[in-house]
């Protein structure tokens, strides 16, 4: 090229490429510049189900600073729980954040089209592990496009024992429509996710990945009874063998029934109570 600007054309998408430049000297050439090395972008996703396993490694996600410093979403084999190391849900590889206390990172999928799915859902493993009682917060969000605020879906503080899978309906399905996984760091085993899939509720999560998960009935007949001024009893129906149970939005609990007997409640107050299976 006679210029000093070329434009690159017919480059595939989400792949990396490195660029020198040298002067041509007649018989001979320049010393090269320095390389330099970019990524092009990744392609809006449309077919569904999609699914991440990190085996390629965090392509085409994006994992950004929340807090100033903070380790960024990584790899990983394995995790702690509970002290005991636990291999990854799907093939050899997990995402995973840091246990550092303060610390606090943004994991964001690549750009999904949902504009074709009747009841858009996604399903992931996650682990939190516990040192000495602390573990550390997951929080799912979702935003429509780019221009939009982060709009929480869900948090997660319970530690755990195992990897749980759990499944969330995803609103305002858009055609730039992205997903994230906050985890904000409190000194104990770090935040493991593997096994994700985004998928359309109504003709089920298909696909030919045997590890994919698969979600499990939501629980039914949720009530209220034997109320007094200071308790009540919540019973509902599901199939599962633990539950996440929460009262008023606030700290999940696992249950391994299906009856919560609450205490200790103020007379004349409106309460609000949520249950969801968790799935194995």
């Amino acid at each position: 090229a006679s210029e000093t600007t070329i434009e690159l054309t017919d480059l595939l998408p989400s792949s990396t490429y490195s660029v020198y430049v040298t002067t041509d000297c007649g018989d001979e050439e320049s010393n090269p510049t320095a390389t330099i090395t970019f990524n092009t972008l990744c392609d809006v996703i449309s077919d569904f189900p999609y699914f991440q396993g990190f085996e390629g490694g965090i392509n085409c996600w994006t994992a950004e600073e929340i807090v100033a410093s903070s380790q960024l979403w990584g790899l990983t084999e394995e995790v702690y729980l509970y002290e005991d190391l636990s291999p990854v849900i799907e093939g050899t590889q997990a995402a995973w954040h840091t246990y550092n206390g303060g610390e606090s990172s943004r994991l964001i999928t690549p750009t999904f089209d949902l504009t074709s799915l009747t009841n858009p859902y996604i399903s992931f493993y996650y682990a939190l592990g516990s040192w000495l009682g602390a573990a550390e917060s997951l929080t799912v969000q979702y935003r429509a496009s780019v221009e939009d605020t982060w709009t929480e879906l869900g948090t997660f503080t319970t530690p755990l024992d195992q990897w749980v899978l759990d499944s969330i309906a995803l609103p305002n399905p858009s055609a730039t429509y992205q997903i994230a996984f906050v985890s904000l760091g409190i000194d104990g085993y770090g935040v493991g996710l593997d096994a994700i899939t985004v998928y359309d509720a109504e003709e089920g999560q298909g696909g030919t990945d045997p590890e994919e998960p698969q979600p499990c009935d939501a629980p039914t007949a949720l009530s209220a009874s034997n109320i007094t001024q200071t308790s009540a009893e919540i019973t509902w129906n599901g199939t599962a063998s633990t539950y996440e149970f929460k009262l008023n939005g606030g700290e999940a609990e696992t249950l391994t029934t299906t009856t919560k007997t609450l205490t200790g409640l103020t007379a004349n107050t409106a309460y609000t109570v949520e249950v969801r299976a968790i799935c194995e």
